[in-house]
């Protein structure tokens, strides 16, 4: 008889962060936040954004306005929020990386100006070395 599976509740982020590691190895992490946004991605930005994104995404604005750059990696970008606002401010090479194939879907959608949206992992950039 297979062990019987505990709910895991989590208070604060610290706890969170040992509790992960406790239980999940690296892939299995990447693999449910994978599953999760592929799975939201189709009603982030109605659903989701408000919620989760726009503050840190108008902080990060603030923060790049007087800031040079000819280009800017996002990783983790989700459906492309944030380089959306960045570039009717500022023409650059945007690149957004996330892990999530249907996030990654979902900014292409929207067109934006001077961006490339690509799938993978922040541990292991799929850019090649210049």
């Amino acid at each position: 008889m297979g062990e019987k599976k505990k709910n895991i509740f989590i208070r604060g982020k610290n706890r969170a962060k040992r509790i992960i590691k406790r239980f999940f190895t690296k892939q299995d992490f990447e693999k449910l936040s994978k599953d999760f946004f592929d799975m939201k991605a189709s009603v982030y930005d109605e659903e989701e954004l408000e919620v989760y994104s726009e503050d840190s995404c108008m902080a990060v604005v603030d923060a790049l306005k007087d800031k040079k750059y000819k280009s800017l990696l996002d990783i983790g970008c989700g459906t492309g929020h944030l380089i959306s606002i960045l570039s009717k401010n500022k023409k650059a090479d945007y690149v957004g990386l996330d892990l999530s194939s249907k996030m990654v879907e979902e900014a292409n959608k929207k067109k934006i100006k001077y961006a490339k949206f690509v799938e993978g992992s922040a541990d292991n950039l799929p850019f090649s070395k210049k």
